[in-house]
């Protein structure tokens, strides 16, 4: 048995069974080249506690028990009337629930006192879901709460009509139940898609970053340089500015050194020398 099937579903009235469905193990799915069992995928929904969820939980008798009657072997849902009996107290003030089966199987269970007591279990793998089988369970009460006979039929009376009602609620949900993983899958795919290209993305931008950060230096020891040749420059063309004036100084005096040379005589100056 896979780790989370659903073994069988039993319609129960007033502790007496009256339509069973044993449905086919899971058939096989495969997803991105990954082959499993439809019921082996990891619940979408997970309860806190192996007994979380909803309802009280028991533990059936795990004690042995003599081999099962003509009845269990034809039907293999009968198998959980005994532990539902073990319940059915319980039921009144606790109408949906959870029975522990060892070694690792669990029923789940939705009564509805006001049509005779009536009880629809589901027996699955430990694993399998709470929410998920009450979801079941309450797709399948929803069928058949109205059948003809429901509450005056004898033992597996109902079998006729109600079997194919649970074939196809039971059918029905392991779509739902593969159809939600898949999308679930594709989402979760998408979502490592995204972070691989961010991851992408930031090394990427990290060997830009790398890059830019050796121009930067670059352009920081250009700068450097450039300041130093300016500085280099303008003193230079400081120092241009005043041996100019400089020379125009000396240039100056010259000249007016040769207007008195020319005009007093030289070097006695005496044709400026004041008379007496």
């Amino acid at each position: 048995m896979s780790t989370e099937s659903i073994t069988s579903i039993v319609i129960v009235r007033g502790g007496i069974a009256l339509a069973e469905y044993s449905p086919p193990p899971a058939p096989a799915a495969t997803t991105r080249g990954v082959t499993f069992v439809a019921g082996e995928r990891e619940p979408l929904i997970k309860p806190e506690s192996k007994d979380a969820g909803y309802g009280a939980a028991a533990v059936a008798d795990p004690s042995p028990r003599a081999a099962p009657p003509l009845a269990e072997l034809n039907y293999p849902g009968l198998a959980m009337l005994p532990a539902l009996r073990t319940v059915a107290n319980q039921m009144r003030a606790n109408p949906v629930g959870r029975i522990s089966v060892p070694p690792r199987s669990a029923i789940h269970y939705l009564s509805d006192p006001d049509r005779g007591q009536l009880v629809i279990a589901v027996q699955c793998s430990e694993a399998y879901p709470p929410r998920a089988a009450l979801i079941l369970l309450k797709s399948v009460h929803d069928r058949i709460k109205d059948l003809p006979g429901l509450l005056t039929c004898p033992s597996m009376g109902l079998q006729p009509s109600a079997q194919p009602l649970l074939r196809q609620c039971i059918d029905e949900h392991r779509a739902q139940f593969r159809d939600a993983w898949t999308t679930a899958r594709e989402q979760l795919d998408d979502v490592k898609g995204v972070m691989i290209s961010n991851i992408e993305q930031v090394l990427s931008r990290g060997d830009k970053l790398e890059d830019l950060v050796s121009r930067t230096d670059a352009l920081n020891t250009t700068a450097v340089g450039f300041h130093a040749r300016a500085r280099s420059v303008a003193q230079d063309a400081r120092a241009r500015r005043w041996r100019a004036v400089a020379a125009v100084v000396v240039v100056g005096l010259l000249v007016v050194f040769a207007i008195v040379w020319a005009s007093c005589g030289f070097p006695s100056f005496d044709q400026c020398a004041p008379r007496r």
